[in-house]
């Protein structure tokens, strides 16, 4: 059980996803909604946070696309 303590103080739980490309969003939905039909969502909602704080995330962009684009197409492609 001591790997599991960090989410029952939490309040959270250990559950199955889909193995997707939202499966990380689906994950956000299943915890913060009750269930994993937001996935897009939360996919949007991330995104947009990223765009809005891209000094926080842009070092972290491993592509050879701008951060803009590199975002956009996370968003448009439902790409990981």
């Amino acid at each position: 059980m001591g790997k599991f303590v960090f989410l029952l103080k939490n309040s959270s739980y250990c559950n199955y996803s889909l193995c997707s490309r939202n499966c990380l969003f689906r994950a956000l939905g299943d915890q913060l909604d009750g269930h994993m039909g937001n996935h897009y969502r939360h996919r949007q909602d991330t995104t947009n946070y990223m765009l809005e704080h891209r000094d926080d995330f842009q070092p972290f962009v491993e592509d050879d696309l701008p951060f803009d684009k590199h975002s956009n197409a996370k968003l448009k492609n439902h790409s990981c």
